[in-house]
């Protein structure tokens, strides 16, 4: 009934507001009268003077409840402080009856009382049933009503502030507004329904426009921001509101969600900037529930780095696929409880959370963490991701990530773990700084694991940065499944480039992009955790790739972050622009496009936004004799001859050359090679 009635036209609800109401004034005047004079008489003066009852005495009130604006209003979003029109409206509608009563009535008196009862029977029947119908609509139940109608109005008697138009639903602003009239800091001047049906009507006296005529709102009211008052809807549908407001030039913020509101949970310092997810051209992936829930739903499930953007966002999303316990393991202890505190809030009883202090490179202490809580499932997701920081720490920086990787995984292998995850980044493909090299590396590794049976461990505790690793001898056997998932950037992750632009802008400027040309992939947290979760559930292939769109020109996202803020790019062509973007040159190491694929032939998956990555790997045997090399360079603390090891290494597997005779002319190169180049080839060469 509710739905109905609120998708009626408005034409169609005035229509039903305007019998309502006459018929409340027929009723209103005959039970004032009823009051005064009893049933008898009031029956005998409707006989004599029908006309009057029912045609005069509707039209001395009508006039008065158009001009009050009893029509305009949206009745859903009605709220205690327009009651006060509607009590107005009353009182002239009994000056109205008492001037009809001395100019046309000659033969029949009103007693003098009736008025002042047929006011405060007219007042009491149009306010209390707007607003009751009011609460009804937007789904209030009987008491949430009754408390609502018998509480004092905190309205405030006069406005003032930072003046801001409202666009979005209606319902949405209504609640809004409410918020903003308590406070001092905003001031709301209209309305804008971004469904044009109430465009005329009126919220708490602001008038309600649609969203074309947003530029006459602007040049009327001069507001210096614009609220977005948007209830849940897809993304494309922002992104398209977004758009149309951009060219104002007026800061955009959104009001927090709609039930936030209604149950003050919200403050007017909750009021945050756009999510830059809505500025993106891109859609997020439809997610698969029976893909999410797969590898997690009542298994253990240990995530490492969770400290981290990725494995923040992934902890939170294995939590709700009801894992029978999530492990969540970080080396920095303030990150690690940050991550427990909200894993804490958000989780069930039914699932335990322990957060482990340890380093990934620790491989003894993994392996008795994994076999004492009897892990199935493992994301690998610590690492070291900026660029820049691992260009200038080659050896530490490989070391972490790598040797991470390495360690985990024969952990895994050792203590019977189902499934291992690793997060790896587009970095790795045709990698041209120590970061993607590692990362390559990493996927190299376990893309050779996974085609072995049964394989001698390699020997990783002298590079583990001091922490004491027991070797490992013998041979393992491997029943361990190894995926690795690619994808580009996140926003919103630590050394994310819209954070940084965001404070530079809140500064003043410069804002400064690397290079003019330079793109990135984008993707936001959550829907790259859900990704990584379905990839690793697919379990098909070694390395899996993420949909991520088009690429983003970083210039292009810094120009509307700018414009978002309500500001203006200073260029040539606009010299008195607030903003300057400055051009700094491309950072060592760092790449003018990003790729997500080596080669060119992905292949489909079950799920549409994942593909496989075919493309070249390289045997176990090979694997260990480029760790013998890497192991000795790290040992002689070169950071010369590792950084070149790494990223020509993976150069060579990803070109399609041939690998052992690169494997021989690297130890030939080699200062005093255990083994003489001949024998090294004859040796890579029965290794295939």
């Amino acid at each position: 009934m509710r739905q109905k009635l609120t998708a009626l036209p408005r034409y169609q609800k005035r229509i039903i507001a305007v019998v309502f109401d006459v018929v409340c004034v027929w009723l209103c005047f005959l039970a004032a009268m009823m009051t005064r004079l009893g049933s008898d008489l009031v029956t005998g003066f409707v006989h004599q003077a029908p006309v009057f009852v029912f045609m005069l005495l509707p039209l001395s009130a009508m006039p008065f409840f158009v001009r009050m604006g009893l029509y305009r209003a949206v009745l859903r979003c009605m709220r205690q402080d327009a009651m006060w029109n509607i009590v107005k409206a009353a009182g002239f509608a009994t000056l109205g009856l008492v001037v009809m009563d001395k100019l046309l009535l000659t033969q029949l008196v009103i007693p003098r009382s009736v008025p002042l009862i047929y006011c405060l029977y007219l007042a009491t029947a149009l306010s209390g049933t707007r607003y009751l119908m009011a609460r009804w609509l937007i789904g209030s139940n009987i008491r949430t009503v009754l408390l609502q109608w018998v509480r004092v109005s905190r309205a405030p008697t006069h406005l003032s502030g930072r003046p801001v138009v409202l666009v979005g639903d209606i319902d949405v602003a209504a609640q809004a507004i409410e918020v903003l009239d308590s406070s001092r800091q905003y001031m709301p001047q209209a309305v804008i329904d971004i469904q044009g049906q109430n465009a005329g009507g009126e919220i708490a006296a602001r008038k309600i426009y649609q969203l074309d005529d947003m530029a006459k709102v602007v040049l009327k009211h001069q507001p210096a921001q614009i609220l977005l008052t948007l209830s849940p809807r897809p993304r494309k549908e922002r992104r398209r509101i977004i758009k149309q407001l951009e060219v104002f030039g007026l800061p955009i913020k959104t009001i927090p969600c709609w039930r936030d509101i209604t149950a003050n949970r919200v403050r007017i310092d909750s009021f945050r900037d756009i999510d830059i997810a809505d500025v993106l051209e891109r859609d997020e992936v439809p997610c698969d529930p029976d893909l999410m829930a797969k590898n997690i739903d009542g298994r253990v499930v240990l995530i490492t780095g969770a400290g981290g953007s990725i494995g923040a966002e992934l902890s939170l999303q294995v939590l709700r696929q009801h894992p029978a316990m999530l492990i969540v393991v970080d080396q920095c202890e303030y990150n690690l409880y940050q991550c427990e505190q909200r894993l804490t809030a958000e989780s069930s009883e039914q699932v335990d959370v322990v957060a482990v202090l340890l380093s990934t490179q620790d491989q003894t202490s993994l392996v008795k963490l994994m076999q004492r809580f009897r892990v199935e499932t493992v994301f690998h997701a610590a690492a070291y991701k900026h660029v820049p920081m691992v260009e200038h720490n080659v050896i530490q920086g490989l070391a972490n990530n790598l040797c991470s990787t390495i360690s985990v995984a024969q952990a895994a292998v050792i203590a019977g773990v189902g499934q291992v995850v690793l997060v790896s980044s587009d970095k790795a493909v045709r990698p041209t700084n120590v970061m993607g090299a590692s990362k390559r590396l990493s996927e190299l590794y376990l893309q050779a694991l996974n085609h072995v049976a049964e394989f001698a461990p390699l020997s990783i505790e002298q590079h583990c940065n001091g922490v004491n690793s027991k070797q490992l001898h013998g041979r393992l056997t491997r029943r361990t499944h190894f995926v690795a998932v690619r994808f580009g950037n996140v926003l919103g992750s630590s050394g994310s480039v819209v954070p940084l632009f965001k404070q530079q802008i809140e500064q003043g400027g410069p804002v400064t992009v690397t290079h003019p040309e330079i793109t990135r992939y984008f993707m936001t947290i959550p829907e790259a955790a859900r990704l990584v979760i379905q990839a690793g559930a697919l379990a098909a292939a070694d390395v899996y790739v993420l949909d991520m769109g088009k690429p983003v020109r970083i210039v292009q996202l810094a120009e509307r972050l700018i414009r978002l803020s309500g500001l203006t790019v200073r260029s040539d062509n606009n010299p008195e622009g607030d903003v300057d973007i400055v051009f700094t040159g491309l950072r060592d190491g760092e790449k003018l496009y990003e790729e997500l694929l080596i080669g060119n032939d992905p292949q489909p998956t079950p799920h549409p936004g994942i593909f496989c990555a075919n493309e070249q790997r390289v045997s176990w045997q090979q694997l260990m004799q480029f760790w013998d090399l890497l192991s000795a360079a790290f040992t002689r603390d070169d950071e010369v001859e590792v950084r070149q090891l790494a990223i020509d290494f993976v150069q060579a597997v990803d070109q399609g050359e041939d690998v052992a005779a690169w494997l021989a002319a690297a130890y030939g190169k080699r200062d005093a090679p255990e083994k003489n180049a001949s024998d090294v080839t004859q040796l890579v060469s029965s290794g295939h």
